[in-house]
């Protein structure tokens, strides 16, 4: 039994750790953003969806999938405010990034797709990643632009970047903030099915193991 404990944390290990790439946005943090450069990869998916919040803003949200050169993914979303909006957008928040390394920042980088180039709100000064173990899942991007002003009405934000470890994807959401929140489609990493494999194959050897050697009786010799 101990062998196969110390095998099962071995293999666990070796899927928790590959592959790894992103530098971590640990969860509970608050860090300054930086520009990332896009090069040598290819967007793989992607989604532009209009949003709003009445009486606050109309937006259009694009995001997508990326999938840099090593083979990790790239998460995107780029905002534009519509000229007619009341107010400018403070904030975009992604899920569901429980279990991955994340990296945040903002690129200029051509990435094709519905992602444009034509820049024309400031840079989100702050990433943050929500805290604790069972509640890290959501990364936020905030504070843009001079004095915080936000992304106004006719501006079009960075694209956004979050870097993960992940290799697959799945549906997810997004969420453009402005004292009301709008939300739209958007991808989430999501676990490699040969790796959900291996792992349920592991624990099920463990329970099986278990089970025999609870269900063991001792021989009675017998009596001829």
């Amino acid at each position: 039994m101990k062998r196969f404990m110390l095998g099962l944390a071995a293999t666990v290990g070796l899927l928790a750790a590959s592959p790894a790439r992103a530098t971590d946005l640990p969860p509970g943090s608050v860090v300054p953003t930086s520009n990332e450069v896009l090069s040598g990869g290819t967007l793989i998916a992607s989604a532009s969806t209009p949003v709003s919040f009445a009486g606050s803003f109309n937006a259009t949200l694009v995001t997508g999938v990326y999938r840099e050169a090593s083979g990790n993914l790239t998460f995107l979303y780029q905002v534009t405010n519509s000229s007619g909006s009341p107010d400018p957008l403070h904030r975009v928040t992604a899920t569901d990034f429980t279990g991955y390394t994340t990296d945040a920042g903002y690129s200029s980088s051509g990435v094709g797709g519905p992602f444009t180039t034509a820049i024309t709100s400031g840079n989100p000064l702050n990433a943050d990643r929500s805290g604790g173990p069972a509640s890290d899942r959501v990364v936020g991007f905030s504070n843009f632009g001079s004095s915080f002003g936000g992304i106004n009405p006719g501006q079009t934000s960075p694209i956004l970047v979050i870097r993960t470890n992940a290799h697959t994807f799945a549906p997810g959401t997004a969420n453009v903030i402005d004292g009301g929140v709008a939300s739209g489609p958007a991808f989430r990493p999501t676990p490699e099915p040969a790796s959900a494999v291996i792992l349920g194959g592991c624990v099920a050897g463990l329970m099986g193991a278990v089970g025999l050697r609870r269900g063991r009786k001792p021989v009675v010799p017998s009596a001829n």
